[in-house]
C-alpha cells in the first residue's frame, strides 16, 4: 500500500511543477486527451440544447391545445349566432325594422342567346 501512495504522490508532484507534461508517455496521449475533451464539450452543448428543444416544444405544444380549445369555443358561438332563432332576437334588439318575408323568395334564371 505504501508503494501506491508514494507513486499517486510522486504523480501529483509531477503534475503541480509541470513535469508531467514533457513526459513521453503523456505527451503521446495528448491528441486522444484533447479528442476527449473537445468531445465532452461537445456532448455538453448538444445535452443543453436537447433540453431546450424540448422545453420549447412542450410549450408550443401548450399553446396549441389552448387555441384548439378557442377555436371550439369560438366556433360554436358562430354556429349558436348563425342559428335563424338567434338572427330573429338580434333584429328585435336593435330594433332594425326588418321582417320574415310572407312569401319564399324566387329564383331568377337569365337565359343567355345562344
Amino acid at each position: 500500500m505504501r508503494w501506491r501512495t508514494d507513486r499517486v504522490t510522486k504523480v501529483f508532484k509531477e503534475f503541480l511543477d509541470g513535469s508531467l507534461l514533457v513526459n513521453n508517455t503523456i505527451s503521446k496521449q495528448l491528441p486522444s486527451i484533447l479528442l476527449a475533451t473537445v468531445l465532452m464539450f461537445f456532448y455538453i452543448a448538444n445535452r443543453y440544447h436537447a433540453e431546450k428543444v424540448a422545453l420549447e416544444t412542450a410549450q408550443i405544444q401548450n399553446e396549441l391545445k389552448e387555441l384548439r380549445s378557442e377555436m371550439i369555443t369560438v366556433r360554436s358561438e358562430i354556429m349558436n349566432m348563425s342559428r335563424n332563432s338567434e338572427i330573429k332576437r338580434w333584429i328585435k334588439i336593435h330594433n332594425l325594422g326588418l321582417q320574415e318575408p310572407a312569401t319564399p323568395a324566387k329564383e331568377i334564371v337569365v337565359k343567355t342567346g345562344k
